[in-house]
């Protein structure tokens, strides 16, 4: 076959991981293969690509080209292959790149952890800190040269000959991590960490990672087990309520003149004191505060009830005990100016409306659709529900230690997706919890016991 891309796929434990034969202009870039007789062959085949591919613990070949031609094979990272490591090639016109060898070794560790030792031999590391020379020799002010034109001899005689040494291992790490994980076949979760470098006197890179990974699970008794089913039950009263937002949604602002109630928004501005002192974060003007909503400390939004276009009015409020350090626990004064109160106007329920926000041509029609979308999302809920409810009999009877790493990735996912919805809302993250006097160790320990 001709003009191919093979691309990004996992080959193991197979007679041949990859095989073409009288084949032409493919590329075949970012594969895994690994366990296989050989990884990646070629046979009578020219003007193919062989690029960023990693091949591994194969027991005769990690790339293999027979009576071919004019094929690249470069770029490539051969390891644990038991008897030609890097590549067979007959005929080939070029091979370049990093084609290497990397030793590992895998150390497991008490709660989860392991330690993966990676070897890069003298060519890859010099490889990467000559790489390292090129990225960083632009800054670098060597007398009596331009900035970018120093050689790299010089300015390791000036700095010291391990001068590129960081940058070299931060360009290796990644890679190097990488290989060790795919060869030992681990799920890590998190980020690894180095705990050891060394650079023998012939400068042979020895990296030491270590790495949390998913834990064992030992189940107990999981046949047999019951837990509770509610029951699928939808009513006018749901159906109305799910109504009830679809106006408020399709509602008006109006300007009215009368004193705030509970709903309303009011427009304001505050500026808060502490103890006679202007405090931090404590000023705003032209807020719009949904009265009732919650959004700013318990005691504020009650308290700007009652007020009317141009009033101004002293609040007084106790911040919360858990608010941030500094507010936390202590009584402030907020001066309020309220510049105009709003309230919304809802349409009416009626077969027009039903056009407005749907695609039906009537009321009942539109009511249906709501009752089965609701009965629908009921049912899909329930079942969830229920599965959730046997997962956590299940989880209770078996054996497992999670490590911390795991939780912690867990707790950042939970983390963006609050952030998300709240951008879908126009507040982030962080004002939500200025907002609601909540700091974020509060927050994130808030989110520990469900992570």
């Amino acid at each position: 076959s001709s003009r191919n891309i093979v691309r990004g796929n996992i080959l193991n434990n197979n007679s041949y991981g990859l095989f073409l034969k009288n084949s032409s202009y493919n590329e075949i870039k970012l594969n895994h293969a690994w366990g296989n007789d050989v990884g990646i062959a070629l046979q009578s085949s020219r003007n193919n690509t062989l690029m960023d591919n990693y091949v591994a613990s194969n027991s005769f070949a990690g790339i293999f080209s027979g009576r071919s031609k004019g094929n690249t094979i470069k770029n490539n990272t051969a390891y644990g292959n038991l008897t030609l490591s890097k590549l067979f090639s007959v005929s080939m016109q070029f091979v370049g790149g990093k084609n290497l060898m990397i030793k590992k070794k895998k150390k497991k560790k008490e709660n989860n952890l392991v330690s993966l030792q990676v070897e890069a031999d003298k060519a890859e590391f010099e490889e990467a800190v000559n790489s390292a020379y090129h990225k960083n020799k632009s800054k670098v002010s060597v007398p009596g040269f331009r900035k970018g034109k120093a050689p790299r001899m010089v300015i390791e005689g000036m700095y010291g000959a391990n001068v590129f040494y960081e940058d070299a291992i931060e360009e290796i790490s990644p890679k190097a991590f990488e290989l060790a994980v795919t060869e030992n076949a681990l799920q890590v979760v998190g980020r690894p960490n180095i705990i050891a470098v060394d650079i023998s006197d012939d400068k042979v890179l020895t990296l030491t990672f270590e790495s949390a990974v998913y834990p064992e699970v030992t189940l107990g008794q999981y046949k047999g087990i019951e837990a509770p089913k509610q029951e699928i039950n939808i009513t006018d009263v749901d159906v109305d309520a799910y109504i009830d937002e679809i106006r408020k949604r399709n509602a008006r602002q109006l300007t009215v003149e009368r004193a705030a109630m509970l709903g309303d928004t009011a427009v304001i501005d505050y500026d808060g004191y502490l103890d006679g002192t202007r405090f931090d974060g404590g000023k705003a003007e032209g807020t719009s505060l949904e009265l009732g909503s919650g959004q700013f400390v318990p005691g504020f939004e009650e308290q700007v009830v009652g007020m009317k276009a141009g009033d101004e009015k002293e609040i007084n409020i106790t911040f919360p005990e858990n608010y941030h350090e500094g507010l936390a626990g202590k009584a402030v004064v907020f001066k309020v100016k309220v510049h105009e109160v709003t309230e919304l106007e809802l349409p009416a329920v009626d077969d027009e409306f039903a056009k407005d926000v749907s695609e039906f041509d009537n009321l009942e029609e539109y009511k249906k659709a709501i009752y089965e979308q609701l009965h629908y999302a009921r049912t899909k809920a329930v079942e969830e529900d229920f599965g959730y409810n046997v997962m956590e009999k299940a989880v209770a009877n078996m054996t497992c230690d999670v490590p911390m790493a795991m939780i912690e990735e867990r707790m950042g996912d939970m983390l963006n997706e609050y952030d998300r919805n709240l951008m879908a809302r126009g507040m982030r993250l962080e004002e939500y919890m200025r907002m609601s006097g909540i700091d974020p160790v509060s927050f994130q320990n808030m989110l520990k016991p469900q992570a």
